[in-house]
């Protein structure tokens, strides 16, 4: 009995030691030492101070950083921007302006064409010298028709069309140069013709004066080709 009594008084001091010693570690966990020397408050002061102008320092990195890659983007966008307007507006005038020789002068010629091919041109009597009148006769209206197609094709083409069309000097064609390559091309090295060759070179005078031939024509062909399938 006096055995398990010790050793109950015991084991209750143990424990009174043991709370008392938590308690005592416990009150130095939750409240610790301070240093309140001169100097190591202001060590402490300094390594704040030094804490913030870190923190400021690369906060202002990172800024600088984003604004210098968005920089270039923002730029590339505006120069995107820009260059696709101006491609869409060039294209679109190229287009219209192809469009516009095609209606306004190519289809009409070609129905011209497609008449005195016909039989328009030929002389109607047996009398060479008359035909050859009749023929420039002919001649001068074809001619004249051709000069008021382009003036009105030139009135509908774009800035940019009549910018161009002024560089390549396109105008009025020469009536006599006309002339001239016709028989040149029908009968080379010939000084003299006969009124039956004056004839027929009128012919083919009259049929060059209804067409236009080129690079700008064969696109405009493509462009007018492209429009009639549409149904514009």
């Amino acid at each position: 009995m006096y055995v398990q009594v010790g050793k109950a008084k015991e084991n209750k001091s143990r424990a009174s030691i043991n709370s008392a010693s938590q308690k005592k570690s416990n009150g130095r966990q939750g409240f610790g030492y301070v240093d309140n020397r001169p100097e190591a408050v202001t060590q402490r002061k300094l390594q704040a101070m030094c804490n913030g102008v870190h923190q400021r320092d690369k906060a202002i990195q990172l800024q600088v950083i984003g604004e210098n890659n968005s920089a270039p983007i923002q730029r590339f966008g505006v120069l995107g921007t820009v260059l696709l307007g101006a491609g869409l507006t060039l294209t679109g005038a190229v287009i219209h302006d192809l469009y516009q020789r095609y209606r306004r002068y190519i289809e009409p010629a070609d129905r011209t064409a497609e008449h005195l091919s016909a039989g328009g041109i030929h002389g109607e009597t047996e009398n060479p010298a008359l035909n050859v009148e009749q023929g420039l006769d002919t001649f001068n209206q074809a001619h004249a028709v051709r000069s008021d197609r382009q003036d009105d094709t030139r009135a509908h083409l774009s800035p940019l069309g009549s910018t161009l069309s002024r560089g390549l000097r396109e105008g009025h064609s020469d009536k006599d140069e006309i002339l001239m390559r016709a028989i040149r091309s029908e009968f080379p090295g010939r000084d003299d013709i006969s009124e039956e060759e004056f004839e027929f070179a009128i012919q083919k005078a009259i049929m060059g004066s209804t067409r236009t031939r080129g690079n700008i024509t064969g696109a405009a062909r493509v462009v007018g080709g492209v429009a009639d399938k549409l149904g514009v």
